[in-house]
């Protein structure tokens, strides 16, 4: 399973120093109290709030204590009724009487939660005692020092899909709480065993506490790494650093920072055809298993077998759309779907006639699908072999697909960018303005639960993928995986791609009780679950490349604002109903002008050679053995694609010529039985 990434953090730094007012006096969300200090520690547990900050859509005052009336003024600007949360470094709190600062953090009879950060163990003993009430005597320094475990505590309002999970660590904390006194304290999260508590959350009244130790040297993953699939991995594995500020940002801001209004999961198996059963997937069985385990089933559909469903699968897909749907894979899957190679492993896009036909094509057969089995289709495509050039996602933009999905999200021919939002959403728009989100397989060996768990953490859709073989040991290949996401997130919606697509944005409440709502989608659903009428001010990022043929709500046209690359609209939605936004772009596609015939003898070849290796060679473990021999083959080997696919004939056929001989043996051998 892939995850998230390591950008350059030097330069994260000295972004967020240019456009973060250091030292303002300007309305914030969270207030971040800090020292002068240089060193690397301080900066990083800085940034690791810059970073949850930006994350959660807030935005954050700093006040550095310089003089005696810096902290007067600090204890200001925790008055300010706008401020949600406050964070105060370990090596600045002496600077400051508790008192003071729970009586400015006092908000009638409720009080907004202090987070202390950066805590080590030269941090003030007597300092730590008196804020905490006793309830921690000290910092030490970890007794292992080479855990790879974060144990994670039970409390599900804080850590939500985290609770009572394990995650890996990057390295040892800088020292773990000694626990005691009378005042209970709550562990968020442990080093290695329950009694090493690195992060803490404690009442005093009304006042929430959270402290946390500093985690170390943040080696966080790299621009250099060779691949986004590693930089994705490298991420979850060094998430532990990042934690206690991402707990705490998301748990201050509540609605006022950015959230998903539910929750999505997916499982996608490609390039399946509607034929019952398809390889080693039986549709049937498959379906007692989604029902029973509660998920659903994505076929990524390859549109050059439009006309080929069989009626069995027809009736087993068409009755069940809650567990079933159905969406766009390519166009041939011809291996160079939409690139050609260029040499020394580089490829270049196809040229943009071919790219438009391509993708018009597959839409129209899919739409002859649709007319011949009665079944719908989302307009959301799988790669081929999950590479893709970046003009595939303007056509796709133009054409009106709602999405792609794939392992990795930078092109072929595209710079990956170093920021930290890239890495923390599983979803962008930064190739071509197109809606791209992150999937992740379960074929080999099941995702890590703590991979999913971050994952889920972070809101992020949950989609996963997979082949008709990973099914070889039957239907319940998937179950545990289900029913683990189940658990950690019992209100998950298991839905199609196109469903979760219409839901790739998010929205936090405004000072003026409004909704801000940002989506990357340019066609999604909202609705209202309130008990009153909703105000959203609805914001998308917008390259305005392709022409916007029409903005409509519920199919009737409204008007928009464009505000530099930004398009604005406002929409109220009553209570209890829900609004179908669409930006349409293009002049739409006339289908019966496409044609959709299938005149190339290598695409046909193709096509049956690969339904001869998924419907006949899956029928015995020698064929399934020889398919991934040949595959582990291919992948090592630099012969080109007709070279393979002879060898995949003359393998293939070797096969079946020696099925064919036994059952002639043996029936010959017991004709000739007396």
């Amino acid at each position: 399973m892939g995850g998230l990434i390591r950008p350059c953090w030097p330069a994260l730094v000295l972004l967020f120093l240019c456009i973060v007012p250091w030292s303002s006096c300007a309305a914030a969300d969270l207030l971040v109290i800090a020292s002068d200090s240089t060193s690397d520690n301080t900066i990083e547990n800085r940034r690791d709030l810059h970073i949850a900050a930006e994350y959660y859509g807030v935005t954050i005052e700093v006040v550095h204590i310089r003089a005696k009336s810096d902290i007067q003024r600090a204890l200001e600007r925790m008055t300010d009724r706008r401020v949600f949360g406050v964070a105060i470094p370990a090596d600045v709190l002496p600077e400051f009487n508790e008192s003071r600062v729970f009586a400015a953090l006092r908000r009638a009879s409720a009080a907004i939660p202090l987070f202390v950060n950066g805590v080590t163990a030269t941090t003030d003993v007597l300092t730590l005692q008196s804020w905490s009430r006793g309830a921690i005597r000290r910092c030490s320094p970890p007794t292992q020092v080479q855990s790879e475990s974060l144990l994670l505590g039970s409390t599900k309002s804080v850590l939500h899909q985290l609770a009572g999970l394990t995650i890996p660590v990057a390295n040892s904390p800088a020292c773990v709480f000694v626990v005691g006194g009378d005042l209970p304290s709550e562990t968020l999260a442990a080093y290695g065993t329950v009694e090493s508590a690195t992060f803490v959350r404690m009442k005093t009244g009304p006042q929430e506490l959270f402290l946390a130790a500093d985690s170390g040297r943040r080696d966080l993953p790299n621009a250099a790494s060779d691949t986004e699939l590693l930089r994705n991995a490298e991420f979850f594995r060094n998430f532990s650093q990042l934690l206690p500020s991402m707990v705490f940002v998301r748990y201050a801001a509540g609605e006022s920072g950015w959230h998903a209004p539910a929750h999505y999961a997916n499982l996608t198996v490609d390039d399946v055809w509607l034929r019952q059963p398809y390889g080693h997937l039986d549709f049937q069985s498959l379906l007692g298993e989604m029902g029973k385990h509660n998920f659903h089933t994505t076929l990524a559909f390859i549109p050059w077998n439009f006309d080929r469903s069989e009626a069995k699968a027809i009736a087993i897909i068409g009755k069940h759309p809650d567990r079933y749907s159905i969406c766009i894979h390519g166009d041939n899957h011809d291996h160079g779907e939409f690139f050609l190679p260029a040499g020394d492993g580089r490829f270049k896009a196809l040229p943009d006639a071919e790219q438009a036909a391509r993708l018009k094509q597959a839409v129209a057969r899919m739409e002859r699908f649709r007319i011949l089995t009665g079944i719908p289709y989302d307009r959301f495509m799988i790669f081929p072999h999950e590479l893709f050039p970046a003009v595939t996602l303007r056509f796709m933009k133009s054409y009106n697909y709602v999405g792609m999905a794939n392992a990795t999200l930078t092109p072929l021919d595209g710079q990956q960018p170093d920021d930290a939002r890239f890495f923390l959403n599983a979803t962008t728009t930064s190739f071509e303005n197109f809606p791209s989100a992150r999937r992740y397989s379960v074929e080999g060996v099941d995702a890590p639960e703590n991979l999913i768990a971050v994952a889920a953490f972070l809101e992020h859709p949950l989609l996963f993928y997979a082949h008709h073989a990973y099914f070889a040991n039957g239907a319940k290949a998937f179950n545990s995986t289900a029913e683990f996401i189940n658990r950690i997130d019992p209100a998950v919606n298991w839905t199609g791609l196109g469903n979760i697509a219409q839901r790739l944005y998010k929205i936090r409440r405004r000072p003026d009780n409004d909704f801000d709502l940002w989506t990357m989608t340019a066609d999604l659903r909202l609705r209202n679950a309130s008990i009153r009428e909703e105000t959203y001010h609805v914001i998308k990022d917008e390259n305005f490349a392709d022409p916007i043929r029409q903005v409509s709500v519920n199919g009737q046209p409204i008007t928009y604002n464009r505000r530099g690359n930004t398009l604005t609209l406002v929409l109220k939605v009553p209570a209890g109903q829900e609004r179908h936004v669409q930006i349409e772009y293009g002049g739409g596609l006339n289908f019966s002008a496409i044609d959709v015939s299938k005149p190339s003898w290598r695409i046909n070849s193709l096509r049956r050679i690969s339904d001869f290796r998924d419907l006949v060679l899956s029928k015995s473990i020698l064929g399934d053995k020889l398919v991934a021999f040949y595959y582990r083959w291919r992948n090592a080997s630099d012969w080109t694609l007709y070279r393979m696919v002879f060898v995949c004939l003359l393998v293939g056929g070797g096969l079946l010529l020696a099925i064919v001989w036994r059952r002639w043996y043996f029936r010959r051998k017991g004709a000739a039985t007396p």
